[in-house]
């Protein structure tokens, strides 16, 4: 679920406000909030006493008048009645529970007495004087919770933090997205452009070692496309040169001149490949081609026809590197009546995003692990070791689904091996 740097840092983040925010409100009810409403109920409940004091020594005339004055003044704070407060059962307010619970536990007078929450927000404390109830209210806790208000302030702070928190995530992931479409776009070191160094020092370190590495393999990349540039043009000559020997031989073994000139060919084939691999396709410009005519043309490119069935469910209209992949598909085929058994199909279909290009036959085959070994430059599997290959038919085709942001994936099923070339329709740009 958290499988993004973006996710988890909002999570840690909403941990460690959420935590800090308890933490604080805590420490505020335990060691200010709750000492505060225990000063107020000993004072409330002092003052009621003395109050009820009051009312037990006065004349009666005297009383009546006392307690006509304390309800009509409400400057005093202080409300007596004789009628019984409209009750409401618990306070609302947390802190006025808290206070009622601390008042109830601080004021004891004999005769029955009781604290109710009334209807109006206040709290009521029954007293009994000559045998008559008397309720007096001192209201020492405002009737709005104050801690609904630290909530609140706590809920703003918390979204505070959450919003700084994620700007400065964003700022922080923002150079590794940058470096991510590097690495996604870096299909040819010959070609990349190197990655802005910006950010915290750490990422910026990170791009710092993505182009130094962009760097080494622009290097390699060059120095081997001299290499095996230089190694086949440099054999083409003698090559030529032999040939030409070859033909001017006129008494010699017709067998072993035509044994010869196999090999020679063999030879020849085996430096196109080098070359093409070399050169790689990302140099070739891309254009528009529909699905049946580059199948087609694979086909005829290998002299295949007739021989392979053509399967084409959607006949879209793509732009990619005609070249690499009529290459690609043609080493497919070629392999597949090699090393494969009859009947051989070529298809293309479109899966959801993905364009599937295949090439199944009803050999053996490989396990899909095995296979995939074998696209590595030069690898062998066991059948061609003795073989005219040169162990670059796969890597070729591998190299180009890379030239296209795609893959080369085996699949076994049905008594078909079947390798097919992934290739994402987005960097394709379907026509309509």
């Amino acid at each position: 679920m958290l499988d993004t740097f973006l996710k988890q840092t909002i999570a840690v983040l909403v941990v460690a406000i959420f935590a800090a925010i308890l933490i604080s409100l805590v420490t505020v009810a335990v060691f200010i909030i709750r000492p505060q409403l225990d000063r107020a109920a000993d004072f409330t409940g002092h003052t009621l006493k003395a109050l009820s004091l009051t009312f037990d020594v006065v004349e009666p005339d005297q009383r009546d008048q006392l307690i006509e004055r304390l309800s009509k003044d409400m400057g005093l704070n202080v409300v007596a009645s004789l009628e019984p407060p409209e009750a409401k059962g618990r306070p609302t307010p947390l802190l006025s529970r808290y206070f009622k619970h601390a008042l109830e536990q601080r004021y004891k007078l004999k005769n029955g007495a009781s604290v109710v929450a009334g209807s109006d927000g206040r709290l009521w404390v029954r007293v009994n004087v000559a045998q008559r109830p008397l309720w007096l209210s001192i209201q020492s806790v405002q009737a709005a919770d104050p801690v609904r208000n630290v909530f609140l302030i706590a809920a703003l702070a918390f979204v505070a933090a959450l919003i700084a928190g994620i700007a400065l995530q964003r700022r922080v992931a923002r150079p590794l997205k940058a470096l991510e479409e590097h690495v996604n776009q870096f299909d040819d070191p010959k070609v990349h452009s190197p990655l802005t160094e910006v950010g915290v020092r750490e990422i910026s370190a990170v791009s710092e070692a993505f182009n130094q590495m962009a760097q080494r393999l622009k290097l390699i990349e060059a120095d081997r496309a001299v290499m095996l540039a230089g190694v086949s043009h440099d054999l083409r000559t003698p090559l030529t040169k032999l040939r030409l020997s070859l033909d001017m031989l006129h008494d010699a073994d017709d067998e072993l001149v035509q044994s010869a000139k196999r090999q020679v060919d063999r030879i020849e084939s085996m430096l196109v490949q080098f070359l093409e691999y070399a050169r790689g396709f990302e140099a070739e410009e891309p254009s528009d081609v529909s699905l049946a005519t580059l199948l087609n043309r694979a086909i005829k490119a290998v002299d295949l026809v007739g021989k392979v069935d053509v399967e084409v469910t959607e006949d879209l209209v793509v732009s990619v590197r005609q070249g690499a992949l009529i290459r690609a598909l043609g080493n497919l085929m070629i392999n597949a009546l090699r090393y494969g058994a009859m009947p051989v199909r070529v298809s293309a279909r479109r899966g959801g995003a993905t364009l599937f290009l295949e090439v199944g036959d009803r050999g053996a085959g490989l396990e899909p692990e095995q296979a995939k070994a074998l696209t590595r430059p030069f690898a062998r599997g066991n059948a061609a070791r003795s073989g005219d290959g040169t162990g670059l038919g796969l890597a070729i085709v591998e190299q180009a689904a890379l030239a296209h942001g795609g893959t080369l994936e085996f699949s076994k099923a049905n008594g078909e091996f079947v390798a097919s070339l992934h290739l994402p329709l987005s960097r394709l740009r379907p026509h309509s």
